[in-house]
């Protein structure tokens, strides 16, 4: 079972993904972005962040020339 006083907002994954707020919104609710609803907001899994982040930066990566 997930500790919920280590999940994050939108806005800390949106800083930490270097992103806007309502791109993080949009992944989301494309599902890239896992969340729990609660009375204050959605809240992610920061390990979710930082894998999508890996991704990001592998995928950044690839189309750099060598």
């Amino acid at each position: 079972m997930m500790d919920i006083t280590s999940l994050i907002g939108r806005s800390e994954a949106a800083r930490r993904l270097r992103v806007s707020g309502e791109m993080v919104s949009i992944w989301m609710r494309q599902g890239r972005l896992h969340f729990i609803p609660t009375a204050n907001g959605r809240l992610i899994d920061p390990n979710d962040v930082e894998h999508l982040r890996q991704e990001r930066l592998a995928r950044a990566d690839e189309g750099r020339p060598r």
